[in-house]
């Protein structure tokens, strides 16, 4: 059997997000407009307190707000890899999130897996080319979250609407706008 033959489609939207997701860890540097203001908020965190880089007191830090999950996730993994490595990575773990999430929520209504391929442009469109990182951890977030929600809405427990609101806390820290 080959390897890419697969009638119920579940591995079609995990390769489409692979090789989508391939250039951004092979390329040099991704070719994301906003990127570099991204990775230097990742840079401010990772050397925070060092004033080899620059002056105390130049920042404030200001943790808990909107959009932060892609610079905190990418300062922990940059203490590992460096700061361009972890943003790429982050990037790609994304974009592969967003075909991988999109057939879960493909599969909850029943629909086919193979359909999340149709989100390609979420992964590789205007978000990317224009560095939104926030809103690409944001769709992943969200298409996650769908199923998770329309169980605690059809069967609410206290544990569902704990994990609904768990939920909600990581769409807030990954990108809120992508609701709309």
């Amino acid at each position: 059997m080959l390897p890419f033959r697969d009638h119920q489609g579940h591995r079609i939207p995990r390769i489409v997000g692979l090789l989508l997701a391939l250039p951004t860890v092979l390329a040099f540097y991704p070719p994301m407009t906003d990127l570099p203001g991204h990775e230097a908020i990742v840079g401010i965190l990772r050397h925070w307190g060092d004033e080899a880089y620059f002056p105390r007191h130049l920042y404030e830090l200001n943790l808990g707000h909107t959009n932060q999950l892609f610079h905190v996730t990418s300062w922990l993994l940059s203490l590992v890899v460096g700061t361009r490595w972890s943003v790429k990575i982050v990037i790609a773990a994304a974009q592969l999130a967003i075909f991988d999430a999109g057939a879960r929520l493909a599969r909850h209504l029943g629909r086919p897996q193979w359909t999340a391929s149709l989100l390609a442009p979420l992964a590789l469109g205007f978000a990317y080319y224009w560095g939104f990182v926030a809103n690409l951890l944001g769709y992943a977030a969200l298409l996650y979250t769908l199923p998770l929600m329309d169980r605690a809405t059809r069967e609410p427990s206290v544990s569902r609407a704990a994990a609904a609101s768990g939920a909600l806390v990581v769409l807030f820290l990954a990108h809120g706008s992508v609701f709309i």
